[in-house]
């Protein structure tokens, strides 16, 4: 439900109050879903599918599959005898990467398809359409894999594997069902080799109408300027380039008001404001009139027709293969249950595709070679954390858990959807990986914290509760805006109306939504000495300095200045107080406990058969080693986590 404006306050981003609740749950899931140092011996072998055509149709009586015997050797150790299967890991992924069943089923289906029709696709194919990729992005490998793949969790295998071959088949599988006419063939012309306009441009949503109206009064009467604005504007991206946005021809913009208005510009001139069907306002300035290129269109036909038929055939390609998808009837046979699909027989069928089977080795197996080596040790940790708490006796039911499921203060009913929007992760993955673990560990803890402990903490969490508060408006720079910061500090520290109008255009879209106001804060609650000196010495309606910070440069203007409660006994909070203390003292402890667990258990893992970023980098230093030959000059490869 959506919160009134009275009661919509901002929580900085940089908030690490001194005394919240739910921190421990934050601690244990670094820990269980983060990399841990551990031994590590991999192979570059992704496993092979076992998959036949011969397998029974879904009304048949299941015919047990061979089970290879990968799939019982031990993938790691702990307390130097205890082993973690093969199978073991691939149902503990089964139960948290069920969905990704329909990703194999999907590959199956454009791999039979491509089969009937001859279709192949070699690994040098695969290592060209790579290097074409890399070429676009104007990156190296290393880097590629360091820094593009880690941002979206995947692996350079999953990405050639996932990626790239389905989509070399699917393009392969539908080049012969798109035709190219004259008249594309000229607008293609026309819209790479014609004349062209570069602009910069302001974009208001239709809810910042008013915004934009004062804007272009103050850029027409010269007031202020307009890459300013423009750096200031809601879009993060346009702001970031001041607005510049590529070069553009005609008939390629999908709106053609806007690209008759822009080429009628001439250098340095500005348009009116224009009106954008469902957008909002846009105002573009004329950078340059870029005329036609002097080619022939015979001497790019070959180039343009290439290009033409690869986007056509993109058009056609979900449609193709929605069509195969539904003529193959496939059948989903995991349990909508996470928990049930935790164990099961390795060579029962998960999955039917046009009545071939796929076994749960073989979708373990997939998983495995994704997600395995990352995984596995979240599992390790899993385990020794479980391990630890069994020898002192301490158990978590699932009745603890959904007791602490309402310390989120949520609706059952949307818990799950919190869960999935705030962590990425379904509501099984979070009872299991974060919920129970916390709980685990905060049991394991509770003894270690002594009362004589707390009595300083408890002062200063009276005081960050019930003593003086101070409320602000701000305005927050991100670190690249510094020297924008500066440059509009002379109309920031006007305050008033001034300061208001800025604060509402501001970068961060939840700061600006009510121009930049927040909730009260007390001392010891912002994590900052220096922002809370000065917020606490502001008059009301008075501006600070420019405070830098990590998250960037702070303007802060005093909105009231709150004194301490006098109607709160301390003895009557004392015993809230303390167990809050008591849980963030706890929190703070379990890093260090789950370390002194590791090192009791000595875990070593390893994976026969699996693909691991080991295996990547291995992959990586060869290819960088191919590429040094060739003079290329190459950043180091990236290091273990």
């Amino acid at each position: 439900m959506r919160a009134s404006k009275k009661d919509r306050r901002v929580r900085l981003s940089w908030r690490k109050l001194a005394l919240g609740l739910g921190c421990t749950g934050a601690a244990v899931a670094g820990i269980v879903w983060g990399r841990q140092a551990m031994s590590t011996d991999a192979t570059a072998s992704p496993p092979a599918s076992t998959t036949t055509e011969s397998a029974p149709s879904a009304a048949a009586t299941p015919q047990a599959a061979p089970v290879s015997e990968d799939w019982k050797q031990p993938v790691a150790y702990i307390h130097g005898n205890m082993a973690i299967t093969r199978e073991e890991l691939a149902n503990y992924l089964i139960a948290r990467y069920g969905e990704k069943l329909e990703h194999l089923v999907d590959s199956r289906i454009i791999e039979r398809a491509c089969r009937e029709r001859g279709i192949t696709i070699s690994e040098k194919d695969i290592d060209s359409a790579l290097n074409e990729h890399l070429k676009d992005l104007k990156v190296n490998k290393v880097d590629f894999v360091q820094k593009v793949l880690k941002r979206y969790g995947k692996s350079l295998y999953e990405w050639r594997e996932d990626v790239i071959r389905p989509n070399l088949s699917k393009a392969k599988y539908c080049q012969d069902l798109v035709t190219i006419s004259d008249r594309e063939l000229k607008e293609e012309f026309d819209k790479t080799f014609g004349p062209k306009v570069h602009c910069q441009i302001i974009v208001w949503p239709k809810d910042k109408k008013g915004d934009a109206l004062d804007c272009y009064e103050d850029i027409r009467a010269g007031n202020k300027e307009f890459d300013s604005v423009a750096r200031m504007q809601p879009d993060p991206d346009l702001a970031a380039s001041a607005g510049l946005i590529a070069p553009f021809a005609r008939n390629s913009m999908q709106e053609p008001e806007l690209e008759e208005k822009a080429f009628r510009l001439k250098t340095d001139e500005m348009s009116e404001l224009i009106p954008i069907k469902d957008e909002g306002l846009i105002l573009l300035k004329c950078r340059k009139q870029i005329p036609a290129q002097n080619v022939k269109l015979e001497s790019v036909r070959a180039q343009l027709e290439q290009e033409i038929k690869a986007r056509k055939v993109q058009d056609v390609i979900k449609n193709t293969f929605d069509d195969l998808k539904t003529k193959a009837k496939w059948e989903n046979l995991l349990s909508k249950d996470a928990r049930a699909n935790e164990k099961g027989a390795a060579n029962l069928p998960v999955a039917y595709v046009g009545g071939v089977a796929i076994t749960r080795q073989e979708f373990g197996d997939y998983l495995i070679a994704r997600y395995g080596a990352d995984r596995l040790q979240h599992l390790v940790n899993k385990r020794i954390i479980e391990m630890a708490c069994q020898e002192r006796g301490i158990t978590v039911s699932e009745q603890d858990i959904d007791e602490d499921l309402k310390s989120l203060n949520i609706p059952a009913k949307d818990v799950a959807e919190y869960v999935r929007k705030n962590y990425g992760k379904t509501m099984y993955e979070w009872r299991e990986d974060a919920v129970r673990p916390k709980l685990y560990m905060a049991r394991y803890c509770k003894d270690m914290v002594k009362a004589e402990d707390m009595v300083k903490d408890f002062d200063i969490a009276f005081e960050a509760y019930h003593g003086p508060k101070v409320q602000c408006q701000m305005i927050l720079w991100p670190p690249d805006q510094k020297n924008i910061a500066y440059k509009m500090y002379d109309q920031v520290r006007k305050g008033g109306a001034e300061f208001d109008r800025i604060a509402h255009m501001q970068a961060n879209p939840t700061l600006a939504h009510d121009s930049g106001l927040i909730q009260p804060f007390g001392k010891h609650q912002m994590g900052n000495d220096e922002l809370e000196r000065v917020a606490f010495s502001l008059k009301p309606g008075e501006v600070s300095q420019l405070i830098e910070t990590q998250q960037g440069v702070v303007a802060l203007k005093c909105v009231e200045q709150i004194p301490a409660r006098s109607d709160v006994n301390r003895a009557d909070v004392r015993a809230q107080l303390e167990k809050e203390i008591r849980a963030q003292k706890i929190a703070a402890l379990i890093p260090r406990v789950i370390q002194e667990m590791q090192k009791k258990a000595k875990p070593l893992v390893f994976l026969k058969n699996g693909y691991t970023d080991n295996d990547v980098r291995k992959q990586v230093e060869s290819e960088l080693q191919v590429d040094a030959g060739k003079g290329d000059k190459i950043s180091s490869p990236p290091q273990g986590n």
